[in-house]
């Protein structure tokens, strides 16, 4: 019941009028589209932040052992870097 007053509300003002539910439905998937690639966008940002975090704690680790920076970077950095591509891939 609930559903089909949310229905008759939506469609009201385009009663028998195809047209303008087009339309209507055009406008929401716009939105839809809007949100998406702003929340994509977010998501992108975020994984270019935690790039350059990696980045700076790379050259920190460089400046002070060479043979435990090689070690920390394998172990912490370019496996889970391996995986995660990886698993984006899936």
């Amino acid at each position: 019941m609930h559903c089909s007053i949310i229905n008759s509300l939506f469609t009201m003002p385009f009663y028998k009028n195809e047209s303008g539910i087009i339309f209507f439905n055009f406008i929401c998937l716009l939105v839809f589209l809007v949100k998406l690639s702003i929340i994509h966008c977010f998501i992108i940002l975020r994984m270019m932040e935690i790039e350059g975090f990696l980045m700076i704690i790379k050259h920190i680790l460089m400046l002070f052992n060479h043979e435990f920076f090689n070690m920390i970077m394998y172990q912490y950095v370019i496996l889970p870097d391996v995986l995660l591509n990886y698993r984006l891939l899936l």
